[in-house]
């Protein structure tokens, strides 16, 4: 007997056709990311990712200003089947009433149990969108991965930062003190 896998075979699902399916509703009350067209599900938030979210976009919303627009947990649409939700996200000024951003200066993922994915994946996502900057802020080890030179493989330059300033190569006059970035 055959099953049905051996018969239908599978494909992603589109950019287009997963924002149609939020807009009608169909995934109320989950919370979900769409990545290599695959939906996956987000985990909840515990204290310590809540207030490192909450911390690193304060202080690059108040270092910014006016120059760019700072998002928390947004979609970004970066390929035909790829719209993730980054924890924080610098984006160009733009109009986003109606169209998602498809290009970020900077992302920022908050990573304890969400580790593996968000440095390998995640990072290879972004450098293969072309995201200049991607940081990871790693809770359990209480450092923060910074990515940058993306290319089609991944990022070419990695760095640890654990304590003193960090500021985004973008916006070098913002300097983040990282012994407050983390609970």
């Amino acid at each position: 007997m055959r099953t049905a896998s051996a018969i239908v075979g599978s494909r992603p699902l589109w950019r287009r056709e997963y924002e149609q399916l939020v807009a009608s509703g169909a995934f109320d009350g989950e919370h979900l990311e769409l990545l290599q067209g695959a939906l996956v599900v987000m985990s909840p938030q515990n204290a310590p990712h809540s207030f490192t979210c909450t911390a690193v976009f304060r202080a690059l919303d108040r270092g910014i200003g006016d120059r760019a627009e700072v998002r928390s947990q947004c979609p970004l649409a970066l390929t035909d089947i790829d719209e993730p939700e980054p924890d924080v996200m610098v984006v160009p000024l733009g109009d986003y009433r109606r169209a998602l951003p498809t290009v970020a200066l900077l992302v920022v993922e908050v990573a304890d149990s969400t580790r593996a994915k968000d440095l390998g994946p995640k990072a290879a996502l972004y450098a293969a969108a072309g995201v200049p900057e991607y940081w990871v802020f790693d809770l359990p080890s209480r450092r923060i991965v910074v990515h940058t030179d993306p290319g089609p493989d991944g990022y070419t330059t990695l760095r640890t930062v654990q304590a003193g300033a960090l500021s985004p190569a973008v916006f070098p006059d913002v300097t983040l003190r990282v012994e407050l970035l983390f609970p």
